[in-house]
Protein backbone atom coordinates (compact mmCIF):
# COMPACT_ATOMS: atom_id res chain seq x y z
CA UNK A 1 0.00 0.00 0.00
CA UNK A 2 1.66 3.46 -0.71
CA UNK A 3 1.56 6.73 1.34
CA UNK A 4 -1.60 8.03 -0.42
CA UNK A 5 -3.63 4.85 0.20
CA UNK A 6 -2.52 5.46 4.63
CA UNK A 7 -3.30 9.16 4.13
CA UNK A 8 -6.76 8.31 2.81
CA UNK A 9 -6.68 5.13 5.36
CA UNK A 10 -5.95 7.55 8.26
CA UNK A 11 -8.84 10.04 6.89
CA UNK A 12 -10.95 7.34 6.74
CA UNK A 13 -10.85 6.06 10.11
CA UNK A 14 -10.68 9.13 11.56
CA UNK A 15 -14.15 10.47 10.02
CA UNK A 16 -15.22 6.67 10.86
CA UNK A 17 -14.26 7.32 14.92
CA UNK A 18 -16.25 10.14 14.83
CA UNK A 19 -19.52 8.35 13.61
CA UNK A 20 -19.08 5.32 15.57
CA UNK A 21 -18.51 7.16 19.45
CA UNK A 22 -21.81 9.47 18.11
CA UNK A 23 -23.51 6.15 17.15
CA UNK A 24 -22.42 3.91 19.65
CA UNK A 25 -19.86 5.19 22.30
CA UNK A 26 -15.81 5.33 22.64
CA UNK A 27 -16.36 2.33 24.77
CA UNK A 28 -17.61 0.18 21.89
CA UNK A 29 -15.98 -2.63 20.62
CA UNK A 30 -15.88 -1.29 16.63
CA UNK A 31 -15.03 2.08 17.99
CA UNK A 32 -11.84 0.43 19.26
CA UNK A 33 -11.19 -1.50 16.42
CA UNK A 34 -11.48 1.30 14.14
CA UNK A 35 -8.55 3.63 16.74
CA UNK A 36 -6.46 0.46 16.08
CA UNK A 37 -7.01 0.98 12.76
CA UNK A 38 -5.87 4.23 12.66
CA UNK A 39 -3.22 3.57 14.43
CA UNK A 40 -2.07 1.49 12.22
CA UNK A 41 -2.25 4.15 9.30
CA UNK A 42 -0.30 6.46 11.32
CA UNK A 43 2.13 3.83 11.81
CA UNK A 44 2.99 2.86 8.13
CA UNK A 45 3.15 6.42 7.53
CA UNK A 46 6.34 6.44 10.04
CA UNK A 47 4.64 8.74 12.23
CA UNK A 48 5.27 6.98 15.38
CA UNK A 49 4.64 10.00 17.67
CA UNK A 50 1.26 10.13 16.47
CA UNK A 51 0.66 6.51 16.71
CA UNK A 52 1.51 6.42 20.56
CA UNK A 53 -1.60 8.37 21.57
CA UNK A 54 -3.89 6.31 19.70
CA UNK A 55 -2.04 2.90 20.97
CA UNK A 56 -2.52 4.10 24.33
CA UNK A 57 -6.27 4.84 23.63
CA UNK A 58 -6.59 1.33 22.12
CA UNK A 59 -5.21 0.06 25.65
CA UNK A 60 -6.83 2.04 27.81
CA UNK A 61 -10.23 0.81 26.23
CA UNK A 62 -9.66 -2.44 26.04
CA UNK A 63 -8.67 -2.76 29.48
CA UNK A 64 -11.83 -1.15 30.48
CA UNK A 65 -13.96 -2.75 28.19
CA UNK A 66 -11.92 -6.22 27.72
CA UNK A 67 -10.35 -6.67 31.19
CA UNK A 68 -6.37 -6.91 31.27
CA UNK A 69 -5.95 -10.38 29.76
CA UNK A 70 -8.46 -10.44 27.16
CA UNK A 71 -6.70 -11.12 23.89
CA UNK A 72 -7.48 -7.87 22.25
CA UNK A 73 -5.71 -6.16 25.62
CA UNK A 74 -2.72 -8.25 24.96
CA UNK A 75 -2.20 -7.55 21.32
CA UNK A 76 -2.83 -4.06 22.27
CA UNK A 77 0.21 -4.26 24.44
CA UNK A 78 2.19 -5.42 22.20
CA UNK A 79 1.21 -2.56 19.36
CA UNK A 80 2.17 0.01 21.80
CA UNK A 81 5.36 -1.97 23.10
CA UNK A 82 6.27 -2.04 19.80
CA UNK A 83 5.61 1.49 18.87
CA UNK A 84 7.41 2.72 21.93
CA UNK A 85 10.40 0.91 21.14
CA UNK A 86 10.52 2.33 17.89
CA UNK A 87 10.71 6.07 19.89
CA UNK A 88 13.52 4.75 21.37
CA UNK A 89 11.20 3.96 25.02
CA UNK A 90 12.70 0.77 26.22
CA UNK A 91 11.82 0.54 29.51
CA UNK A 92 8.18 0.67 29.04
CA UNK A 93 8.46 -1.19 25.88
CA UNK A 94 9.65 -4.02 27.52
CA UNK A 95 7.09 -4.16 30.35
CA UNK A 96 4.46 -3.95 27.76
CA UNK A 97 5.94 -6.81 26.20
CA UNK A 98 6.15 -8.72 29.26
CA UNK A 99 3.09 -8.30 30.47
CA UNK A 100 1.41 -9.72 27.35
CA UNK A 101 3.95 -13.20 27.20
CA UNK A 102 3.55 -13.54 30.80
CA UNK A 103 -0.69 -13.05 30.37
CA UNK A 104 -0.44 -15.21 27.24
CA UNK A 105 1.78 -18.18 28.80
CA UNK A 106 -1.11 -18.43 31.42
CA UNK A 107 -4.03 -18.12 29.51
CA UNK A 108 -2.79 -20.41 26.49
CA UNK A 109 0.46 -21.97 27.32
CA UNK A 110 3.55 -22.08 25.33
CA UNK A 111 3.03 -23.12 22.43
CA UNK A 112 0.46 -21.01 21.61
CA UNK A 113 1.18 -18.66 18.53
CA UNK A 114 0.54 -15.38 20.48
CA UNK A 115 2.64 -16.94 23.05
CA UNK A 116 5.27 -17.10 20.80
CA UNK A 117 4.81 -13.63 19.13
CA UNK A 118 4.65 -12.03 22.58
CA UNK A 119 7.81 -13.67 23.81
CA UNK A 120 9.98 -13.16 20.75
CA UNK A 121 9.16 -9.62 21.11
CA UNK A 122 10.25 -9.12 24.49
CA UNK A 123 13.50 -11.21 23.93
CA UNK A 124 14.24 -8.30 20.92
CA UNK A 125 13.59 -5.63 23.12
CA UNK A 126 15.54 -7.12 26.08
CA UNK A 127 18.58 -7.87 23.27
CA UNK A 128 18.00 -4.16 22.39
CA UNK A 129 18.06 -2.61 25.51
CA UNK A 130 21.29 -4.87 26.51
CA UNK A 131 23.18 -3.13 23.97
Amino acid sequence: MGDKNYTDAEAMFRDLIAVEENALGPEHALTMRSHRGLANALFNQGNYAGVEPEYRKVLELAEKVRGREHPETLEACYDLAGNLAREGKFPEAKDLAGRAADSALKAHGPNHPSTKKFKTSLTELETKNSL
